[in-house]
């Protein structure tokens, strides 16, 4: 491919890239997360049958993260193969004793500074599972769910006292009163579209590592020159950020 084509599609997959990113911000809507199921069970076979009640999980963190990467995949690639081809000085990401992305353009490591500004930022939106429950993985919903909770149902039930009993003078005296009886039981199960804030806080994580390794990399790569050209570079970075331990 030659680098008029490059830049060609760079402008373009930056308008496609924003837009979604910007579009992932907006949604965290907490209605978009949630889902439930709620089945009813009377206590007496003869008592009220009550409808079942669910809700679908309008939406699913993990299948926005899916779209923002696709985007940023082929924006990111497309400007750090447009500046490889202009760029001689090079030089590794490394986090820690892993070398994340070798013998990177120091254009690209300047456009990797901004956009880790646009990911943290990304990231840290990214709504979590509620702490109060304790959730676990369905795979056939897709989601997260929680154990059963199961609450009662009452009805007012009428009932009658002795006042005084009767005698041979009198008759008895009643009261008629209602009284709260349980009826039957709601089982509802909690389901949510969020992530584990351990699969939050750790992206974070990598996302700061990723900031000083790129700006360490970036006072270095002056003194380097061009090598092989590398053209899955924000492929790589994405990937890095988003894929779970």
């Amino acid at each position: 491919m030659k680098l008029n084509q490059v830049i060609a599609l760079v402008q373009g997959r930056k308008a496609r890239a924003t837009k979604t990113l910007t579009d992932a911000y907006r949604c965290w809507s907490p209605e978009n997360l949630k889902g439930l199921t709620k089945t009813y069970k009377p206590l007496d076979e003869d008592g009220d049958k009550l409808p079942s009640e669910s809700k679908v999980v309008p939406l699913h963190a993990d299948e926005v993260i899916k779209t923002v990467i696709s985007r940023l995949n082929e924006y990111y690639d497309a400007v750090a193969t447009q500046d490889i081809a202009n760029q001689s000085a090079r030089a590794a990401i490394v986090v820690g004793d892993t070398v994340v992305i070798p013998d990177v353009p120091v254009t690209v490591l300047l456009f990797f500074e901004k956009q880790l500004i646009n990911l943290l930022t990304f990231t840290k939106s990214l709504p979590v599972l509620p702490m109060d429950k304790t959730w676990k993985w369905e795979q056939q919903r897709g989601c997260w769910i929680t154990n059963e909770e199961e609450t009662t149902r009452t009805a007012k039930l009428p009932k009658v006292i002795v006042k005084y009993a009767a005698t041979k003078e009198h008759p008895a005296q009643t009261e008629m009163y209602n009284q709260d009886v349980i009826v039957g039981h709601w089982t509802t199960v909690h389901i949510s579209g969020a992530i584990p804030k351990v699969e939050k806080d750790d992206m974070i994580e990598r996302i700061e590592q990723l900031q000083e390794a790129v700006k360490k990399a970036r006072e270095f790569a002056n003194g380097i020159d061009i090598g092989k050209e590398m053209s899955k570079a924000g492929q790589t970075l994405v990937n890095y950020i988003f894929t779970s331990a």
